[in-house]
């Protein structure tokens, strides 16, 4: 026995029984007071322990009680929490993430890429952009963007994200703004809708009692659109997002921090209050959008009344360019004998442009159909290709290419093909390229042409910008 190693604790009761650990008892008065500590140390062990499990059901029960309170503070705001670690990339929902999402919350939460692959094509450079900015650079963002839903519709949401402390360590929320955003794009569809036929209808009578009758209407809107943006931006989302950081930093002392932690303490009774705010904000924000519901119905009827003399107006908006320029196809190559040309596209993920799209639509329709007809004069070639590219080439600008294999262009028309007037077709009025390199320019951009030769074909390259002259994205 004196080779064995002993606890500390039963050492501890030997010495005390004045017994040696390599000899046995001398008298039964020696054994029965070893037997009594022992007893007593047994005793003792089973109260800590009975005390601890206590301890730890009430705190169960009191986390259990916070998760659910926190939940249904998230349930009632419209918002989930979410949080990314870049390094093992491990992506963490809350519950009620899930439901606004439509997914089933026993699931696992998508990875970063299975999550990109839902955002709407039109919004997926823009988020992805900015999450590598909050990965690199520490820099916090917020955007709006469309999410696919299982029954295949896009909705609208909007996504806060705070860099953390860790590297690469992401955290946010996300709110469902389907309902304010479509009301918003309505709103914004009908203006453009009142101003080109105000415009079109030439008459200044019409365009005043229009714009009159809308204005007022607007001005109601616009109010209702306000608040509902200032409801969005209200500091409580923050607030929420603050708590759930503070228990994330706290995991592993998470009990004790809500239960002897003075700022701990005051959660519980914070989200309640929070959700009671959170409750009020909502019934303020559905009577305002049944303002807007019956707002929009009156401007609705208004602009059906004008349909017969308005049409399309011509203005700066935001373009996807990989839409417009199927469009443009669509438009040049209808025609079966255009069925043995093939179309080539190289679409590289590009943000939108805020640019004048009728002129753009035109620019691009000429660019093709001198392609098209270029590739069908080659007979040296019996192969008819066209090749469309976009890629952004600078920090605010974005290029098209329109590439053919057609008959070439020489050195010398090179120079000139933009001149006003100049054709090499036989009945060419020399219009369309002058016309497309004057409407680039306007929209401060730019139409070049590059060829190796005749017979070899040509190159055109529109260079856009990403933002306006007046700085609008």
């Amino acid at each position: 026995m004196s080779d064995m190693e002993i606890h500390k604790l039963l050492k501890r009761q030997l010495e005390h029984s004045n017994l040696a650990q390599d000899k046995k008892p001398e008298t039964d008065e020696q054994w029965h007071t070893f037997i009594q500590r022992v007893n007593n140390a047994y005793i003792d062990a089973d109260q800590e322990r009975y005390l601890h499990e206590r301890s730890m059901n009430i705190s169960s029960r009191e986390m259990m009680g916070l998760n659910e309170k926190l939940e249904y503070a998230q349930h009632i705001a419209g918002l989930g929490y979410w949080s990314y670690d870049g390094n093992i990339q491990r992506t963490i929902w809350s519950n009620e993430l899930f439901n606004i999402f439509h997914l089933n919350p026993t699931h696992k939460a998508p990875s970063l890429d299975e999550f990109i692959d839902l955002v709407h094509e039109q919004d997926r450079f823009d988020l992805t952009h900015k999450v590598k900015r909050a990965l690199n650079d520490k820099i916090d963002y917020e955007c709006e963007l469309r999410i696919k839903n299982p029954d295949g519709n896009y909705h609208w949401y909007r996504i806060i994200c705070q860099c953390q402390e860790g590297e690469k360590q992401l955290a946010g929320i996300v709110i469902d703004i389907h309902k304010s955003k479509v009301f918003e794009e309505k709103i914004k569809e009908l203006n453009q809708q009142i101003s080109s036929a105000a415009r079109r209808a030439g008459m200044a009578e019409v365009a005043t009692t229009i714009l009159h009758n809308i204005g007022n209407i607007l001005n109601s809107s616009n109010v209702s659109i306000t608040l509902l943006k200032n409801s969005f931006n209200l500091d409580y989302h923050q607030k929420l997002l603050k708590i759930t950081e503070m228990m994330e930093q706290h995991q592993i002392d998470l009990i004790d921090f809500l239960t002897h932690d003075p700022k701990g303490q005051i959660i519980p009774r914070y989200l309640l209050a929070l959700a009671k705010v959170i409750v009020e904000e909502n019934e303020k924000n559905n009577i305002e959008i049944d303002n807007l519901q019956n707002d929009l119905q009156h401007i609705g009827q208004i602009v059906d009344t004008q349909k017969p003399i308005s049409g399309l107006s011509s203005m700066n908006e935001k373009v996807y360019l990989p839409e417009i320029l199927d469009t443009a196809v669509n438009i040049t190559m209808n025609s079966s004998k255009n069925a043995h040309i093939t179309i080539t596209k190289e679409f590289k993920p590009v943000p939108l442009v805020h640019i004048d799209k009728s002129k753009l639509l035109q620019i691009l329709i000429n660019l093709i159909q001198n392609a098209k007809e270029s590739v069908l004069e080659n007979t040296a070639s019996t192969i008819k290709e066209i090749k469309l590219i976009i890629q952004k080439t600078g920090k605010n600008s974005v290029n098209i290419f329109v590439e053919d294999n057609g008959i070439g262009i020489n050195t010398e028309n090179l120079q000139r093909i933009f001149a006003f007037g100049f054709t090499t077709k036989k009945n060419g009025h020399g219009f369309g390229l002058h016309s497309s390199a004057l409407s680039a320019r306007e929209m401060g951009g730019s139409l070049i042409a590059e060829s190796k030769g005749e017979g070899l074909g040509a190159q055109f390259i529109l260079t856009l910008p990403i933002i306006n002259r007046t700085g609008r994205p």
